[in-house]
């Protein structure tokens, strides 16, 4: 212990701390080069508060102490924030920042007072928050240290995954067009929207029919899991097949992302000779970065000027979540893409809408993986512009902080998303040399339960090819099945069409909808 009460590191570890615990939590979705940022401006202001302490109490003990302190007041203010504001106790009052910061400074001062007049023992104390310091940030240290390792196992060992055997030889028959797989994140079906949210979305539906798509009325997402639903459609397989043909033989349901990247879908058009076009999605498990163009907004240095996801949570679980309702209140009627809190999650989003039709001008065959995070929450996006209340997104998990809420915005994203996404087809099928094959497709619906999570919007534009080959309940496991079939000669037997919820992969669901059993 003697060798720990030396010098007194423990703020420093404790501001690293919610960083690195934030990373562990999301580390199936983020890179870890995401932290770099944040725990940076963090360490130096949290080294120059340190200092300024020592000026001030000309003690390094004492004032690494009151920076603990500091740090772990900040730290625990929005979460404390939230706690209440989900309670009985926000309709005393009590869940506002007035009344909060002054608890902050009362704690805040009394604690100061403690550590400078009745601490005794001050290199005790800090022996001994240096031993917490530093197991506290071992955890998360090594449950991410843990998950890479593995990750990077797995992932060698499917490099290495080679398909089923006698799997079909694709030959394009006439041409290769351009070929769009472009999944909507929680788009449900019209039935839903109309049960459900009291939304006719059938405008939508029938602009989309009258362009030549064929819209699977009954159709349903295979898992009600955006991972596992995507591993099945790129893979055309359900997940218990897919596992049994990975070369590790033991891949659990945490590790079905390794099996996106390497997908068939993708195998396929590459020994097709086609480009593969895939876009940043902000998670790191679903962005195609090898792809042939991996289009992304981080490549312009501009963007480093936004606030990306994992900062805003860290900012709203902290004092600096003051600003941030602050901010939001003072310009209330003046956000735009580039000052609105979520600017980042506007403009990635915006630039896979803007980038798709110019993939069509290029004077090569691609196959497109575009996952557009709308309508998935959080919601922001409106026909008339961006939603300013910030109700909308500061619930847990950025979702809507009430049933009103999450109905409205949801609603209005489809509405945005319904525009753009019918004026994009309109440019990709201008702009393409031969016509393209175009897929919308939700890869689950929207939050309900987890029944309410499989019907989706599943479209098809496939010119040229017999209509009779698209059923009403055709699932995303099927999709490229037919399209391999009918344009590359493929000789795929179609699945049962099932659904699973992500806790029993083996029992299939049963439609909800009575018009649907038919």
């Amino acid at each position: 212990m003697s060798r720990l009460q030396k010098f007194p590191f423990h703020s420093l570890l404790f501001a690293a701390y919610p960083v690195l615990a934030l990373l562990a939590i999301n580390i199936h979705e983020v890179a870890p080069a995401i932290v770099w940022r944040p725990l940076a401006i963090i360490l130096v202001t949290t080294m120059s508060l340190l200092c300024i302490l020592r000026l001030l109490v000309r003690d390094w003990d004492k004032a690494s102490l009151i920076t603990s302190l500091i740090v772990l007041l900040t730290f625990t203010y929005g979460r404390l924030y939230e706690f209440l504001k989900t309670t009985a106790l926000v309709e005393t009052g009590l869940a506002r920042h007035r009344y909060l910061v002054l608890l902050f400074l009362a704690l805040l001062a009394s604690g100061t007072w403690l550590i400078l007049k009745h601490i005794k023992n001050v290199k005790q104390a800090t022996g001994i928050l240096n031993l917490v310091s530093i197991v506290l940030v071992a955890l998360p240290l090594v449950q991410t240290g843990t998950y890479l390792f593995k990750a990077a196992r797995d992932e060698r060992a499917i490099e290495e995954w080679s398909s089923a055997p006698n799997q079909p030889v694709l030959e394009a028959q006439a041409g290769k067009p351009d070929v769009y797989y472009i999944i909507l994140d929680t788009y449900t079906r019209s039935d839903v929207l109309a049960t459900d949210l009291n939304f006719d979305n059938s405008d939508f539906i029938q602009q989309l029919e009258e362009m030549g798509f064929y819209v699977a009325s009954c159709s349903r997402s295979n898992y009600n899991n955006t991972v596992k639903s995507l591993v099945s459609s790129l893979n055309m397989n359900y997940l218990p097949e897919l596992y049994s043909q990975a070369a590790t033989g033991d891949l659990s349901e945490e590790d079905t992302w390794v099996l996106l990247k390497p997908n068939e879908v993708r195998k396929n058009f590459e020994n097709l000779v086609y480009n593969i076009v895939a876009f940043d999605t902000g998670y790191e498990w679903n962005s195609l970065d090898d792809a042939d163009l991996f289009l992304a907004r981080g490549h312009y240095s501009f963007s480093s000027q936004y606030i990306n996801p994992f900062e805003q949570v860290l900012i709203d679980t902290s004092l600096f979540s003051i600003y941030n309702d602050f901010r939001q209140k003072a310009t209330w009627d003046q956000y735009s893409g580039y000052s609105h809190p979520l600017a980042n999650y506007i403009g990635q989003q915006e630039f896979i809408l803007d980038q798709l039709p110019k993939i069509a001008t290029l004077n090569i065959p691609t196959f497109t993986y575009a996952h557009i995070n709308i309508p998935h929450s959080p919601f922001v996006f409106s026909p008339d512009g961006y939603l300013t209340d910030s109700d909308y997104w500061s619930g847990q998990f950025m979702k809507a902080s009430d049933d009103m809420h999450f109905r409205a915005g949801y609603i209005q994203s489809v509405e945005y998303l319904n525009t753009r996404i019918l004026t994009i087809i309109q440019e990709i099928i201008q702009k393409s040399d031969l016509p393209p094959i175009i897929i919308l497709q939700g890869d689950h619906g929207y939050w309900k339960d987890s029944m309410g999570l499989l019907p989706i919007l599943n479209a098809y534009y496939l010119p040229g090819v017999d209509p009779a080959v698209l059923y009403r309940t055709i699932s995303p496991v099927n999709t490229f099945r037919v399209v391999f079939n009918s344009y590359y000669g493929g000789a795929y037997e179609l699945l049962p069409d099932d659904s699973f919820d992500i806790y029993d992969i083996h029992t299939p669901l049963p439609e909800t909808l009575p018009d649907c059993q038919k």
